[in-house]
C-alpha cells in the first residue's frame, strides 16, 4: 500500500492530481479579505475629507471680503450745547443707514495655520491606522477556513488511499472466493468498509466545499472548484518578543495627534495682526460729525489683538493632553505584556506537538508493518477480513494523527504571527 502521509501532503499541496487550476496562499487571502472588506474604502473618503479641510484652511490665507448693511433707529442724538447769534448747530437725523465692504488680510497669526494643518494630518494617520487595526481581526477568520479546508483535504487523501487499498483486497480475493478460501461473508466485510468509507469521504468533502465557499465570501474572491493552497512555512526556531501588531503603529500616531494638538495649543497663544480696510456708504456719513447726507466713506489700517490672560485655559489643555499620553503609554503596555505573556504558552504547545509528532510517527511506522503482514496473510487466508480491516483502520487512524498533528503545527505557528504581527511565510 503506498504512503498515506505522502498522500495527505500531496492533497494538501497539490490538491486533486492533475486538475488543478487555481492557487492561493494565507497571505493573499489576507489581502483579498481586507480589500474585500467595506471599511477598506474610509480610508479614501478620509483622505478626500482632509483634503477640503486642508483646502480651506488654504483659503484663510487669501484677503477676506464683507458685505455687510444696517438700518437703525436710535432715540437720542447728540446735540451742541453752543447758544451764538446767528449760529445753528447740525441737526444729526435718528435714523440711520450703512452699507460697507469689508476687507481683511492676515499678516501674521502665529502659527495657527500651520498647527492646524499638521492637526489635521495627524488626525488623518490617526484615523487611517485605526481602519488597519479594525482589519487586521479578519486574519483569524482567514487562518479559521484556511486551515478547515488543508485539514478536510488531508482526511480525505488518507481516507481515499484507506478506500483504495480495500478496492485492491476485493479483486484480488473476489476469485479466492471461486475456491472456496474465503466466504462469501468476508467479502461483505469488505465492500461494507469500502461503502463506510465512500460516505465519510463524501462527507468530509461537502464541509470542505462550504468552507471553500466561506473563503471565497471572505475574501471576495472565486476559487476553481479545487484551487491549490499553499502549506504555511513552519519555523521551528521561531521567536518574537517584539510584538508587530498594527496597534502599535496606531499608538504612534495618537502621539503624533497629541504633539499637533499641543503646538495648536502653542499657536493659539500667540497675537494676531491683520490688515483691515472698510468702504461704503452712510447716512449719516458715519466719519463726519457734521455732515448729515448720505456720504461714501472709507477707514483702513493695522489691527493687533493678544489675549493677555485666559485664566489658565491653555494650561488645562496642556495638561488634559498630558493625562491622555500616560493613559495612551499604559494602553500600549498593556497590550505588549499581554501579548508577550503568550510566547511561552506558544512555544511550550508547539513543543509538545512535536513531542507528540515524534512518537505518533514510530507508531505510524509500526502500524504500515502489521498492516503489511496482515495483507499477506489475508491474501493466503490466514486471518479473516475482519483482522484485517482492524489493522486497516488502526493505520488509518494513525496517518490521521500524525497528519492532523502536522497541521496543529502550522495553525499554531500561523496562529503566534497573527498574534505577534509576523508576515506569513510560504511554502
Amino acid at each position: 500500500m503506498k504512503a498515506y502521509l505522502l498522500t495527505g501532503l500531496m492533497a494538501l499541496l497539490f490538491g486533486t492530481a492533475f486538475t488543478q487550476v487555481g492557487k492561493i496562499s494565507l497571505t493573499e487571502c489576507y489581502q483579498w479579505a481586507g480589500e474585500a472588506d467595506p471599511r477598506t474604502a474610509n480610508d479614501q473618503t478620509l483622505q478626500q475629507i482632509t483634503r477640503l479641510e486642508l483646502d480651506n484652511l488654504e483659503a484663510t490665507r487669501l484677503p477676506s471680503l464683507d458685505l455687510n448693511g444696517q438700518v437703525s433707529y436710535q432715540s437720542d442724538v447728540v446735540e451742541l450745547p453752543i447758544e451764538m447769534p446767528g449760529f445753528q448747530g447740525p441737526e444729526l437725523p435718528r435714523e440711520r443707514f450703512q452699507v460697507t465692504i469689508d476687507a481683511g488680510y492676515t499678516l501674521f497669526d502665529g502659527g495657527r495655520r500651520e498647527a492646524r494643518a499638521r492637526q489635521l494630518q495627524a488626525d488623518l494617520e490617526a484615523q487611517q491606522k485605526d481602519i488597519e487595526v479594525q482589519l487586521y481581526d479578519l486574519r483569524e477568520q482567514v487562518d479559521r477556513w484556511y486551515f478547515t479546508i488543508l485539514e478536510a483535504r488531508q482526511q480525505r487523501a488518507v481516507l481515499e488511499t484507506a478506500r483504495k487499498d480495500i478496492q485492491e483486497r476485493l479483486d484480488q480475493l473476489t476469485a479466492a472466493l471461486q475456491y472456496g478460501t474465503i466466504t462469501a461473508g468476508d467479502l461483505d466485510r469488505l465492500r461494507v468498509r469500502d461503502l463506510e468509507l465512500e460516505t465519510q469521504i463524501d462527507q468530509i468533502t461537502s464541509a470542505e466545499q462550504s468552507a471553500l465557499r466561506t473563503l471565497e465570501r471572505l475574501t471576495d474572491t472565486t476559487f476553481t472548484s479545487n484551487p491549490r493552497l499553499s502549506l504555511p512555512d513552519f519555523d521551528p526556531g521561531l521567536r518574537n518578543s517584539d510584538p508587530l501588531r498594527p496597534e502599535f503603529a496606531l499608538f504612534e500616531a495618537e502621539r503624533s495627534r497629541i504633539l499637533a494638538s499641543e503646538s495648536a495649543i502653542t499657536a493659539q497663544r500667540q497675537p494676531v495682526v491683520r490688515l483691515f480696510l472698510q468702504t461704503g456708504l452712510g447716512y449719516p456719513n458715519p466719519l463726519n460729525f457734521f455732515d448729515d447726507a448720505l456720504s461714501p466713506f472709507a477707514l483702513g489700517g493695522i489691527r493687533a489683538s493678544w489675549t493677555i490672560t485666559d485664566w489658565k485655559q491653555h494650561q488645562r489643555q496642556r495638561e488634559q493632553l498630558t493625562l491622555r499620553a500616560d493613559l495612551l503609554e499604559r494602553r500600549e503596555a498593556s497590550l505588549r505584556q499581554g501579548i508577550t505573556r503568550t510566547e511561552a504558552a506558544y512555544q511550550e504547545r508547539l513543543q509538545q506537538l512535536g513531542n507528540q509528532l515524534e512518537k505518533q510517527a514510530s507508531v505510524l511506522e509500526l502500524r504500515r508493518r502489521i498492516l503489511a503482514q496482515s495483507q499477506q496473510r489475508l491474501d493466503r487466508g490466514l486471518i479473516t477480513t475482519t483482522d484485517y480491516l482492524e489493522d486497516l483502520h488502526a493505520q488509518t487512524q494513525a496517518y490521521l494523527r500524525v497528519d492532523q498533528l502536522q497541521l496543529q503545527r502550522l495553525r499554531l505557528q500561523a496562529e503566534y504571527r497573527t498574534r505577534f504581527g509576523l508576515p506569513i511565510s510560504q511554502q
